[in-house]
């Protein structure tokens, strides 16, 4: 029901607009509802200052554009010659048109006071017909022609009379019929008015006709700019459109209007044609965008969001032909869409004006101003109604009274906008107090429950320090009292073997080696065993620290040999002052009971002497327990850059390159190590402590070739005194020195 009011309503308002239209053009006579027979001769006296040529032309269509003045001034095409009422409203037609008009000037009935011959000035609109030929006949027998060629596709400086429309000056003589004769060729559409003006008269008329104008082009950039301001201000895409739509409107009327040529005299010609047609059809495109953003189409019903984007389409689609120079192909197309979107904007507005949209009430009257002028624009242009010389400026008009209301409605949109924006910075403001507050109270709960959670965790990391150190001490408690009984066992058990091989024969002595080598391997995993468990002890204590003091490299290296030997004694251990290499004799210098010293072994370092001989201990232990027994263990020692490095290598099995990355890991054992006792702590230990001496190790290995670990550690650099000086890569340590 509410649609059929909406549809009933516009519908007759548009009725009823155009009945009064047609009314008040037969009142004024400008649509004269009965043709002449024939178009009578324009009399023309002194004292007229303005008269109209309506219903005082004669036609004749020249499709082929071939005829030329001596066919018109006699002979058949002098005769073909059609009155027509009004002016001349042809719309989109090919080839030339030409117009006929006879001016008279009839002789006074005293020559003292009327002269002899009559200067008159003939304006033509519109003024962008693209040429426009005249041929003045002069009444005296000599018959001379004068002939003015026109357009705003000819330069500006070829006009006999400098003004946006088109004037041509006229003498009339007294007592003398002057005939004119106008060829007009344009891809827009032809249409003409004619008007003569005194020259007194013109001139006030030009002033206030350049005056209306320039206020107009005035008020259409500032509301463009202005709308485009706010579009960067406010990032609404409705003023973007908007303001671009107002600047291709106002791109449109500069050549329409003429007035091009006054701001580029030298090159308007040029670019008049090609403007109007692409700005017409950017109107229609901007337009039609507007539309959509100021409805929210988008979100709306989808035909009506089908139909703008139609346009939206169409008008892309003619600005593109009009750049090409094609648009009288598309001319009349265009303008009827726009009609169309003026029509679909009002329904739309008066939809929402129903509902009690204020500004739709706004809206709904800036759309139907300028749609009536552009009804009535469409209909001269295609030729259903004639050429009217107030529909110019009626459109104009139209237009600004649009500008002005649209303005005036974005203007309060921009003022529901901040008012929007300040409800909303408000209800912003008080959430973030709100927050603010609930923010502090559940800090402050939150900082009560950290502090009781840090609280339980420092007493739980106490706890876990004090069990540690507990651990720790009862490991080194078992270690040392398990260590002492071992200790004697082996000893008992080398004496036993010595003694066994010396008291009896080879025959008798084979059925004692094979238990006591059993036995010793007992007592060897029994000490493994402890080692592990106290290796594991440590590794695990977060607060395993080195306490260094200056010693020799070969301190520790003796120390950890003389534990090796004990639990491979039968094994060959080489040792060079370089780096061991696979070309190192098997036969090499075999530590037996000899001291490392000499050589590299001897520079000083800052070492803690247990921790360190842990390292050596567990990567000889590693070298001989995953090596053949008949290959040797070689230990190189050098020094090079302030760095003392150790390396073992074996001639074992390796370790697969996968698996090298991950050997530091504590309880990591690879592949190949699975058949072999072990627990993977040595490793993570011994690259711990030396970590804490301020150095690195590393391991390179080969599968089937064998593996060797270097360690790298700073070495001390002793003064002139004999005090130590500094430490290469002390920054890197850890622990303390004395």
């Amino acid at each position: 029901m509410r649609r059929r009011v909406v549809i009933g309503l516009l519908v007759g308002s548009l009725t009823l607009a155009l009945a009064v239209v047609l009314a008040t053009l037969r009142l004024v006579g400008a649509v004269p509802m009965d043709p002449p027979a024939a178009a009578a001769p324009l009399t023309v006296r002194a004292e007229d200052r303005s008269l109209s040529l309506a219903g005082h032309l004669e036609v004749l269509d020249d499709p082929g554009g071939g005829l030329g003045l001596d066919d018109l001034r006699s002979g058949p095409a002098a005769a073909s010659f059609r009155p027509i009422p009004g002016f001349l409203a042809r719309g989109f037609v090919s080839g030339a048109t030409w117009v006929r008009i006879r001016l008279l000037y009839p002789p006074a009935a005293s020559p003292a006071t009327s002269p002899a011959a009559l200067d008159r000035l003939l304006e033509m609109k519109p003024p962008y017909l693209n040429e426009l030929r005249l041929y003045a006949l002069a009444c005296d027998d000599d018959g001379a022609v004068v002939e003015t060629v026109l357009g705003d596709g000819l330069p500006y400086a070829g006009r006999p009379i400098p003004f946006p429309s088109l004037v041509v000056p006229v003498t009339l003589r007294s007592g003398c019929e002057t005939v004119i004769l106008i060829r007009i060729a344009t891809v827009r559409t032809t249409a003409l008015s004619l008007r003569l003006w005194s020259p007194p008269a013109f001139m006030t008329h030009a002033t206030l006709d350049l005056s209306i104008l320039g206020a107009w082009f005035g008020i259409a950039v500032m509301i463009g700019t202005i709308n485009l301001v706010f579009w960067l201000w406010l990032h609404d895409r409705v003023y973007g459109w908007y303001g671009l739509y107002v600047l291709a409107m106002l791109a449109g009327n500069l050549p329409a209007s003429g007035m091009l040529f006054l701001l580029w005299p030298s090159g308007a010609h040029r670019i008049a044609d090609w403007l109007i047609g692409t700005a017409l059809c950017a109107v229609l495109l901007f337009g039609a965008l507007f539309t959509g953003a100021l409805f929210d189409l988008r979100r709306g019903n989808p035909v009506l969001r089908g139909t703008i984007t139609g346009m939206v389409a169409v008008g892309l689609a003619g600005t593109l032909v009009a750049l090409a120079g094609q648009y009288a192909a598309i001319g009349a197309v265009i303008q009827f869409v726009a009609a169309m979107l003026f029509i679909l904007a009002a329904l739309l507005s008066l939809r929402l004006a129903l509902h009690g949209h204020r500004q739709a009430r706004l809206w709904l009257l800036a759309f139907l101003l300028p749609l009536a002028g552009g009804v009535m624009l469409l209909l001269r242009n295609v030729g259903l109604l004639p050429m009217i010389e107030s529909v110019e400026y009626g459109n104009m008009a139209g237009a600004l009274f649009h500008m002005l209301l649209m303005t005036l409605s974005l203007a309060q949109r921009v003022k529901q906008a901040e008012r929007d924006w300040r409800e909303a910075q408000q209800a912003a403001l008080a959430a973030a107090r709100d927050a603010e507050e609930h923010a502090q109270t559940l800090a402050a709960g939150r900082t009560r429950q950290l502090m009781e959670a840090t609280h339980q965790l420092e007493e739980a990391l106490l706890a876990e320090r004090k069990a540690a150190r507990d651990r720790t001490q009862f490991v080194d408690m078992i270690s040392h009292e398990y260590r002492t009984p071992l200790s004697v066992i082996s000893a008992s058990l080398d004496v036993l073997a010595l003694q066994i091989g010396s008291d009896m024969a080879s025959g008798d002595r084979s059925g004692f080696e094979r238990p006591l080598a059993r036995m010793r391997r007992a007592v060897h995993r029994l000490v493994e065993i402890v080692d592990v468990g106290l290796q594991r002890a440590r590794i695990d204590v977060d607060g395993l620290a080195a306490t260094r003091k200056p010693m020799a490299l070969s301190e520790c290296l003796d120390e950890a040999l003389s534990i090796v030997r004990s639990h491979f004694p039968d094994r060959a251990i080489v040792l060079t002052h370089g780096r061991p290499t696979d070309g190192w004799p098997t036969d090499g210098r075999a530590m037996d009971d000899r001291p490392v010293g000499g050589g590299a072994a001897d520079v000083m370092l800052l070492a803690d002497r247990p921790l360190l001989t842990t390292v050596f201990v567990n990567l000889l232990d590693n070298a001989l327990k995953y090596s053949p027994a008949d290959r040797p263990v070689r230990i190189g020692v050098t020094i090079a850059d302030g760095w003392l490095r150790v390396e073992v290598g074996d001639s074992g099995m390796g370790i697969a390159e996968a698996d090298l990355p991950r050997v530091f890991g504590k309880f990591f054992r690879s592949q190949q190590a699975q058949s072999m006792p072990g627990t993977g702590i040595g490793l993570a230990l011994a690259r711990r402590i030396v970590e804490l001496h301020g150095g690195r190790l590393s391991l390179a290995s080969r599968i089937g070739v064998g593996t060797t670990a270097t360690v790298e550690i700073p070495a001390l650099d002793m003064g002139a005194d004999g005090a130590p000086a500094a430490v290469a890569g002390e920054s890197e340590g850890g622990g303390r020195w004395e």
